[in-house]
């Protein structure tokens, strides 16, 4: 657990900041298992971790010095909040709560301040998807710059603070690009159209931007387009020649139905172009590890090696099919937390749809 300090660089004084302040802090969310388990649940205030984003910081200041914002986790993974400090009482002032029964993404957790120096950005899972929103100086409820059925992640403010830019994957799941939103009422933009979009840079002064995008057998390039959409003009060009030319077999994008929920399994299939009638092919899974990863997407997979193994795969008469099962990256919470208390139940069930749905087809 950590705790937070005030330290005035003024006199030299240092104060401890509560945490008593944040809403539900002192609730146990996991009594009811304690219970069950014969146990009584946690007294006082549960431990906090000060934490921000993946690469982010966990304390972000407005650009005039007046206030500071600070993200706070509870250890259990169960509650995120997001409070400013007084700092002349030295005591947080709740300004946004996400909490989740089963438990808070290790992503999605970016946030920071506009130019107006009292709004906070922030993006939240509260939807069921990775969303942006804005919290007044007043609190209340967060306001939703975006919504939908698909996930915003790595936010960043233009340089004159209009609008934001960030990863969306609206087309499906696994098509990521850069896509805007301005700060009035104006809808999201795609401003590329390069399927495997892996991450981006705005320039300083707003007008360009640089791509980091891949596809299934080209590993990450750059390249840059204007800042409000366009062709994008390629620097870079560095896969070999002879891989380039080796006949890879491109990977199928497919709707596995499944059994168990009305979304389908996203899965790549492996095959030959023709099947032959009457042949009865083996069938390979192949399982991405992590739990929480995704494989089924238009960039270069992070298992490169096994995808060229799919390939020897199939020249030996074999069918790979390679699922998105539950607990995989990319489609929202419900998708991420169906393995809460379940662990290995849900993943099972997808991948037997996967084969029913192969012999089927």
């Amino acid at each position: 657990p950590h705790a937070l300090w005030r330290v005035d660089l003024a006199d030299g004084s240092v104060k401890p900041l509560a945490f008593d302040p944040l809403p539900g802090i002192d609730k146990d969310p996991l009594a009811s298992l304690r219970k069950a388990a014969g146990k009584e649940p946690l007294k006082g205030n549960r431990d906090v971790r000060v934490e921000g984003g993946r690469g982010g910081d966990a304390v972000a200041w407005t650009n005039d010095g007046t206030q500071v914002a600070v993200q706070l986790h509870a250890v259990d993974n169960k509650d995120r909040w997001i409070a400013t400090v007084d700092l002349a009482g030295a005591r947080l002032v709740p300004r946004h709560r996400l909490t989740d029964a089963a438990w808070i993404n290790w992503g999605f957790n970016e946030f920071g301040w506009l130019p107006d120096n009292r709004t906070l950005w922030l993006l939240s899972e509260e939807s069921g998807y990775s969303h942006l929103y804005t919290v007044g100086e007043k609190g209340g409820k967060a306001r939703a710059l975006t919504e939908g059925a698909w996930e915003v992640s790595s936010p960043q403010l233009s340089p004159d603070g209009s609008r934001f830019f960030f990863l969306c994957n609206r087309t499906w799941p696994g098509d990521y690009e850069v896509c805007d939103k301005a700060l009035g009422k104006s809808a999201v933009r795609e401003l590329t159209a390069l399927d495997g979009v892996e991450d981006f840079s705005v320039s300083p002064d707003g007008k360009a931007l640089l791509v980091r995008h891949s596809s299934a057998y080209v590993p990450a390039q750059i390249s840059v387009l204007p800042a409000t959409g366009g062709p994008a003009r390629a620097l870079t060009e560095t896969v070999n020649p002879d891989f380039a030319a080796y006949p890879w077999i491109a990977p199928r994008i497919e709707q596995v139905p499944s059994t168990h929920g009305k979304a389908p399994l996203w899965s790549k299939f492996y095959r030959p172009e023709t099947l032959e009638a009457g042949r009865k092919y083996p069938i390979v899974l192949f399982v991405h590890g992590a739990g929480y990863t995704q494989n089924t997407h238009a960039r270069y997979p992070y298992y490169f090696r096994e995808q060229m193994f799919h390939n020897l795969l199939v020249q030996q008469g074999y069918l790979v099919l390679d699922i998105d099962y539950r607990a995989s990256e990319g489609y929202g919470r419900d998708w991420r937390t169906a393995i809460y208390r379940r662990f290995g139940e849900p993943e099972l069930q997808d991948l037997i749809d996967g084969i029913d749905w192969l012999v089927a087809t």
